[in-house]
């Protein structure tokens, strides 16, 4: 009996030390790594710039007050496959995951402001919602509803 709580315990341990080095759900992306709350950070040695991202096919739509967030040097909301991409620039992968990841943190899963019962949407506050985040180079994209079409932008950056 006790063999078999061994070998049991042990077939649990393999199973989980192969799911954690071996993950599907990683971005596939030069480099990649997972950090604190599930983040992924990609291309750690990259520095981009707004051109960068319109390149690979992301459409800039505003550009947003950066001094609203400590650090940031520009922060940009545009479209990706048909889907809200918010893109928070920083000095550096450095300052991106010092001074972008809780301000991150606290727009995932913020409920998007909407317009009430007939009522007209005040553009000027509007609040689009997204569920997830990665850290790219010095960037910060945050994604609306999954990370896999942020996921999709990285792999076409230059």
């Amino acid at each position: 009996m006790r063999a078999r709580f061994v070998l049991t315990l042990l077939a649990v341990a393999a199973t989980l030390l192969v799911t954690a080095c071996g993950s599907d759900a990683e971005p596939s992306g030069a480099a990649s790594q997972q950090v604190e709350g599930g983040t992924f950070v990609v291309r750690a040695a990259d520095i981009f710039e707004v051109d960068s991202v319109t390149r690979a096919g992301w459409k800039k739509s505003k550009q947003l007050a950066a001094g609203l967030l400590p650090g940031a040097v520009e922060v940009w909301y545009g479209f990706f496959e048909q889907k809200d991409i918010e893109i928070r620039f920083y000095e550096s992968h450095a300052n991106a995951l010092a001074l972008g990841v809780d301000p991150a943190n606290e727009a995932i899963g913020r409920v998007a402001q909407s317009a009430e019962a007939g009522g007209k949407l005040d553009q000027s506050r509007a609040r689009i919602g997204y569920d997830a985040y990665l850290v790219v180079g010095n960037m910060v994209m945050l994604c609306e509803l999954e990370v896999a079409t942020c996921e999709a932008l990285v792999e076409r950056l230059d």
